[in-house]
């Protein structure tokens, strides 16, 4: 009776393997294909990758202009990169220039790069430079990025006009002239005057000596070491100056204006922006809508003290009374010193400090 069943047990897996077996057969073409397709995928994966790789196309050019009765240069760009502008060693209008394009292809990449070519259009005395393909300007979202490097004789004026690339002027003698949109604009160690305007961008000027006309759109602005008059048109952008052996003026309407060590007169509208002068040697009117007014004495100086606000307060440390005719409105005079400046604040709604430097 046992070994009946010991048989019938090996019978019955005897039978299970078979039927393993055939099931393995006649799904064997099932399992590899399965197993395949990973690798299948990959490799038209990767072929569509390689069909969709962007190819690139540089080339460096370089225009020469003979400068003969040009008075000035400009420059515009919409289009990435960097604009950079020097001093010629000589008296040539020199542009040197990168063009980098990018397309599906190598040879559609060629093809874009050499389009681009540069317009020279002078009129009344002006050299004017722009990149162009088949007469139209080349835009921002042609796949096309062009690096300048303009050099102008001294005594030349220049302008650039840039919306997304990088501006820096350096060492140049001669008045400039540069908008930036978006991007950071520099303007370094230049013998003229110098008018910058940025929108949502950064301004940095430094080691000029001229006058200086600071238009600021929502942007950050940085004024050091500058030997000249400073005029600012604020909109709601920062700034900050040190160093300034000249006269600062102009206008500001949401945001603030921080100056320290101004060798000349201060003379401001300030309205909905905070402003502090410090180290100030020469006359001072400031007239200030909200925000706060802060002025810091130096202690080397004498100044004859008038200031006052009507619905703001008053924090001082001079030896003077705070006066107050009616209520909310105060007022501060009194003289420090030899009385050699005169310092004029007023303030509608918004709070003043002033104290004398120890």
């Amino acid at each position: 009776m046992f070994r009946k069943r010991r048989m019938l047990l090996l019978l019955s897996v005897a039978a299970l393997f078979c039927l393993m077996i055939a099931d393995f057969w006649t799904n064997k073409a099932e399992s590899f294909e399965r197993f395949g397709k990973p690798f299948v995928n990959e490799r038209k994966t990767d072929a569509y990758d390689a069909s969709r790789r962007e190819s690139v196309a540089t080339a460096e050019k370089e225009l020469t202009i003979p400068r003969e009765d040009l008075a000035g240069v400009s420059l515009s760009s919409v289009v990435e990169g960097r604009i950079s502008v020097n001093r010629s060693e000589d008296a040539m209008v020199r542009l040197r220039y990168t063009i980098t394009a990018t397309a599906r292809d190598a040879d559609l990449a060629n093809r874009k790069r050499d389009a681009v070519q540069i317009d020279q259009v002078a009129r009344d005395g002006r050299l004017a430079l722009k990149a162009s393909v088949d007469g139209k300007r080349v835009d921002w979202n042609d796949d096309t990025t062009i690096d300048y490097v303009l050099l102008v004789p001294d005594g030349m004026n220049v302008r650039v006009e840039s919306e997304n690339a990088t501006v820096r002027i350096e060492g140049t003698v001669g008045d400039a002239t540069a908008t930036a949109i978006g991007e950071l604009l520099e303007v370094v160690d230049v013998q003229g005057n110098v008018t910058a305007t940025s929108d949502y961008g950064n301004i940095y000027l430094s080691g000029i000596t001229g006058d200086i006309e600071l238009i600021n759109r929502s942007a950050d602005a940085n004024l050091i070491d500058i030997r000249g008059n400073v005029a600012i048109d604020n909109h709601s952008g920062r700034n900050f100056l040190r160093s300034i052996a000249g006269k600062v003026s102009g206008e500001t309407k949401g945001g603030p204006v921080y100056m320290w060590n101004v060798d000349g007169a201060v003379e401001l509208r300030s309205r909905n922006g905070d402003l502090q002068l410090e180290d100030v040697r020469g006359d001072i009117r400031v007239t200030a809508d909200n925000g706060k007014t802060s002025v810091i004495l130096p202690a080397d100086s004498g100044y004859r003290l008038n200031a006052a606000t009507a619905g703001g307060r008053f924090r001082t440390t001079l030896p003077f009374p705070v006066e107050s005719e009616r209520k909310g409105d105060y007022s501060l005079r009194g003289t420090v010193g030899d009385g050699k400046w005169q310092v004029d604040v007023t303030s509608e709604d918004g709070n003043i400090v002033i104290y004398a430097e120890e």
